[in-house]
């Protein structure tokens, strides 16, 4: 009957808790009875030396280089910064790297042209400045004057009233008008050569980064001699040389000799509206560059 009582245990398994239960009470016991009798080893020379080495760290003043520098003895004299010597700076109490780089500085060209200027110089406290500033004796010929010059005058053009041949002028002769600069000018002549020579004065205008507002400034000094333009034989000419007139380009090259080789030579100018990527525009632009032999 009591074996099946929920809380009835057997013989072996009180046995088992039983032991379980010592277990658990030595193990709280054995630490505390274990370090009452055992004991710290005493510290040996290694560990005797380690802690005097902490303490002489501990103990030890770290000296500041602005007081090594205050060690150093001043003498104070009226002097002029820009002819001092590094033995003078150093008599001043500047210190030694310093007064070098303030000698390097001076050689180089630099000048003091006044008193504060000495707060510019790396590696001078301002107290020392301030200290020196009493004695500093700067001669007038030394002095930046007050009003400064602008080393850079603005240079003025020279603009000529003469009108301008389109198709003779140079880019020195572009540049002698208003507004248009060297790169303008350059422009100008590049893109007058890759057309063959300008058949109007407008074309100017179409320069590439000529503004339209700076165009009708000069627009009126402008004029166009008896230059001829070059001619392109549409017939013979090759498709490299074509594409390279500003007025065509690859893709209309391309199209002009395609045709040509297709439907044979071009006999007028009336031939070039059956070709889809030719404008009327264009054909009124390329019409003085064309001949047809």
């Amino acid at each position: 009957m009591h074996n099946d009582h929920p809380l009835y245990f057997s013989r072996s398994e009180k046995r088992g808790i039983f032991i379980l239960l010592l277990i658990c009470v030595l193990m709280h016991f054995i630490p505390n009875v274990y370090s009452s009798f055992i004991k710290a080893p005493p510290f040996g020379e290694d560990s005797v030396a380690f802690m005097a080495f902490v303490e002489s760290v501990r103990q030890r003043e770290v000296v500041p280089v602005s007081n090594v520098q205050q060690q150093q003895p001043v003498e104070l004299f009226r002097f002029n910064p820009n002819s001092l010597d590094e033995a003078g700076w150093k008599r001043l109490g500047i210190h030694e790297n310093t007064a070098k780089r303030i000698r390097k500085y001076v050689d180089k060209g630099g000048r003091f042209y006044q008193k504060e200027d000495l707060y510019k110089i790396y590696g001078m406290s301002t107290e020392q400045v301030a200290m020196l500033l009493p004695y500093i004796d700067i001669p007038e010929r030394n002095r930046k004057p007050q009003t400064l010059q602008n080393p850079y005058p603005l240079k003025v053009k020279s603009i000529s009233k003469q009108p301008v041949d389109i198709n003779l002028a140079d880019s020195a002769t572009f540049e002698s008008l208003p507004g248009i600069g060297p790169v303008l000018a350059k422009r100008i002549v590049f893109f007058r050569e890759k057309l063959g020579g300008f058949e109007h004065v407008d074309q100017v205008g179409e320069t590439y980064g000529l503004a339209d507002s700076t165009f009708k400034k000069i627009q009126s000094r402008l004029t166009r001699g008896h230059q001829p333009v070059k001619k392109i034989n549409i017939n013979t000419i090759t498709e490299d040389m074509l594409r390279s007139h500003p007025y065509v380009g690859y893709k209309k090259a391309a199209a002009i000799i395609r045709y040509r080789n297709e439907h044979g030579a071009f006999t007028m100018l009336s031939d070039f509206e059956k070709l889809v990527v030719i404008t009327p525009t264009d054909i009124q632009k390329l019409k003085p560059y064309l001949v047809f032999e």
